[in-house]
């Protein structure tokens, strides 16, 4: 049985013994009204520096009760996903919904019909905690660039992105749920990735039970940089993303899951078993679409 308390355990030094050294917006649910837009959102570097404030709730976790994790997102969050979920469901003291989508984006809102369809998704499971990954598709170059609303170029993207990002919180937590927000990870398009990690992080800081993640914390460089690969035990090269610059190969889908994987840990206090960092999950055929050019699959 787990207790929500503050409790710390890293899983990355394991990790490393295998990396190597180094909708329409009519649909909107009644119960969630869109909250007041914040007046301007401060811009920074990535990480974003998020004081996190203790839960206010204390919840007892075990195998009768597990933790509800729903994750939402898109093609990035679809490649963190199968590590996150066998990582999350291997000490039994959680279970995970996925609604990860590929072209997903917050401003698609009458393509993608999110605000319907999570409404009816939350109101159905009642997640304990929703996680919440943006990215590419809402503030960088793309192939539906001109179907975003609000478009990042508009003289006041900040503002109505924020109140986007306030009533799609209303929609998630509308049952009580803890929302994370999970950072962009590091990508080409640098500005792109640091405007929208400020964004979700003001977010966070604006919110009483909205949390932010910095996911790429294990995918940067020394000086913050974009990293394509690493080098594994014998100095062969593992890939961390896709030649595309945006997606994920196993190693770098594992660093992105264990950030996470970890702070729900230390939240909840939710058994997690080591094993997961060498299990089914690096089998997934989701890593074959790109490719990724890893030096071994178990």
């Amino acid at each position: 049985m787990s207790r929500f308390r503050p409790a710390v355990a890293s899983l990355f030094a394991i990790a490393l013994l295998i990396a190597g050294c180094g909708g329409s917006i009519d649909d909107r649910p009644q119960a969630a009204e869109p909250p007041s837009a914040a007046s301007s959102i401060a811009i920074s570097t990535p990480p974003v520096d998020v004081t996190t404030p203790a839960l206010p709730i204390e919840r007892v976790v075990d195998e009768n009760d597990p933790l509800r994790v729903l994750v939402i997102g898109d093609s990035v969050t679809y490649e963190i996903a199968p590590p996150l979920v066998e990582a999350l469901e291997s000490g039994r003291e959680s279970t995970v919904q996925e609604m990860t989508q590929w072209g997903f984006a917050l401003s698609f809102a009458d393509a993608n019909r999110w605000p319907s369809l999570w409404g009816d998704v939350v109101k159905t499971t009642k997640p304990d905690v929703v996680l919440l990954q943006l990215g590419i598709w809402d503030i960088g170059a793309n192939i539906r660039d001109e179907e975003r609303n609000p478009h990042p170029t508009d003289g006041d993207w900040d503002e109505k992105f924020a109140a986007l990002l306030d009533f799609a919180i209303g929609v998630l937590n509308q049952e009580g749920a803890e929302v994370y927000l999970v950072g962009m990870l590091p990508g080409l398009e640098t500005a792109a990735v640091e405007r929208l990690n400020a964004m979700t992080g003001s977010t966070a800081e604006r919110h009483d039970r909205v949390y932010w993640i910095d996911a790429g914390e294990h995918l940067r460089g020394a000086d913050g940089e974009y990293v394509e690969s690493v080098d594994g035990l014998v100095g062969i090269p593992v890939p961390l993303r896709k030649p595309d610059g945006v997606h994920l190969c196993r190693e770098g889908a594992r660093r992105a899951a264990e950030v996470i994987v970890d702070r729900l840990h230390t939240d909840w206090g939710i058994s997690i078993e080591p094993s997961w960092i060498s299990g089914e999950w690096r089998s997934n055929p989701r890593y074959n679409n790109g490719p990724c050019d890893d030096p071994w699959v178990p």
